[in-house]
């Protein structure tokens, strides 16, 4: 749930603001677009990969923003704490990096479990389908992606497959507070490199497929893959599940021991869930499996 916090308490793990007389202002919520500021909204201002949200300090401000929490620079080292038109701007180090984090002790999730799908195609139609099963068996399930965020039968336009950090915190506490007990996410490459979702507890992560994709971003495939491979390696990952019918799939799995293997062919891993027969009808697709957790059919 969010849950207001006091300045110095939101700030305490990168800044010491104790001394300061606005140390005990209440903090409600966070906004990184100054056009979205509203009065009592706290404005955090980083340094985007396209756009320098420290330029809109002032219009922020104007707008009502009771607090700046902006990414410091060389005028503005870590830590330094000022006042413009008596609003108090904080400046921190490494902001950008440090989002996921920073939201997370604002917007606070409880029980709601996560599972976070990546690679390059695919993640739409896994979303929505590990949404729909859990709703056929009694959960209450939603997701987060390119189709929109939200539950099924009411998904709100997404802008970004994987919104900001801050975005992405603020949903997920709106839909656990709306009844929700898990959440598919598609997870981007962007979003992963640049820790939109380092603080989220997965229960399990998904990974689809690698081709070649967001190479004017990520410069070579190499870079791409490490990105993608991140999400099971430098987040936190309950359960990895790896379809090894993809050829950096199939790498991942020799190097990720615990990972769930899944592909359509059989497998002698006792870790894998493999189809055992496929059968296509213009009225659907009839799909029998098999593996470490029985035997099964769709």
């Amino acid at each position: 749930m969010s849950k207001p916090i006091a300045l110095s308490t939101l700030l305490a793990p990168w800044v010491d603001i104790s001394a300061h007389e606005f140390h005990d202002m209440v903090i409600s919520n966070l906004e990184l677009d100054s056009r979205k500021i509203t009065e009592g909204t706290t404005f955090v201002a980083i340094k985007g990969h396209a756009v320098d949200g420290r330029r809109f300090v002032e219009s922020a401000i104007n707008r009502g923003a009771n607090a700046v929490i902006a990414q410091s620079c060389e005028r503005h080292p870590q830590g330094v704490c000022s006042t413009e038109s008596r609003v108090p701007v904080i400046y921190i180090d490494q902001l950008d990096r440090n989002l996921s984090a920073l939201a997370s002790r604002l917007y606070t999730l409880g029980d709601m479990k996560l599972v976070g799908v990546t690679g390059t195609n695919g993640k739409t139609t896994i979303t929505q389908i590990i949404a729909q099963w859990l709703n056929l068996v009694g959960k209450r399930a939603a997701v987060l992606g390119t189709a929109g965020n939200g539950f099924l039968d009411a998904l709100q336009p997404a802008v970004n497959t994987t919104g900001s950090a801050i975005e992405i915190q603020q949903t997920l506490v709106s839909i656990e507070s709306q009844g929700a007990d898990f959440t598919a996410m598609e997870i981007s490459s962007h979003g992963l490199v640049q820790g939109r979702v380092k603080t989220l507890p997965f229960a399990a992560g998904v990974f689809t497929n690698l081709s070649r994709d967001h190479l004017d971003y990520h410069g070579t495939m190499e870079e791409y893959e490490l990105a993608k491979r991140s999400l099971f390696t430098e987040h936190q990952c309950g359960k990895a599940i790896i379809n090894v019918d993809d050829q950096v799939g199939a790498k991942w799995a020799e190097q990720l021991p615990d990972a769930i293997q899944v592909s359509l062919q059989p497998l002698s891993s006792t870790n894998a869930v493999f189809a055992s027969q496929v059968d296509y009808s213009e009225s659907g697709i009839s799909l029998a499996f098999s593996g470490c957790f029985g035997d099964g059919q769709f």
